[in-house]
């Protein structure tokens, strides 16, 4: 079972409280909990992730009050997890903060984001 908890790394991230193997699907997001859009507006630039497919723009969260719990996923140089597959790259343990590497999600002509890990 997945659930949101304070994170070490920032703020809340989402944890596990069961073990998963390695080369797991990981279900974080409900079926249709995205949407493209050309520009995000206010708090939805916080949540987006900018693309070059389809023609730029920003995917999204659907509904923000009803946010799946793939949206509280941070950022680790050494992910556990596989973004936009959302596979376990190794085993992860109960207890364990899954991350992923933001570099994979961003459009490559703009190069890798800078972000802190521990």
């Amino acid at each position: 079972m997945l659930y949101v908890a304070p994170s070490g790394i920032h703020g809340v991230g989402v944890f596990t409280s069961a073990s998963i193997a390695k080369g797991s699907a990981i279900r974080l997001f409900a079926r249709g909990d995205y949407r493209f859009t050309p520009r995000p507006v206010g708090v939805a630039q916080r949540y987006c992730v900018e693309t070059n497919r389809p023609a730029g723009g920003y995917w999204r969260p659907r509904d923000f009050h009803r946010m799946s719990i793939g949206y509280y996923l941070n950022h680790h140089d050494r992910p556990n997890v596989q973004a936009c597959l959302w596979r376990a790259l190794r085993r992860i343990e109960p207890g364990e903060e899954l991350t992923i590497d933001y570099a994979r999600l961003w459009p490559p002509s703009r190069g890798r984001p800078k972000r802190k890990s521990q």
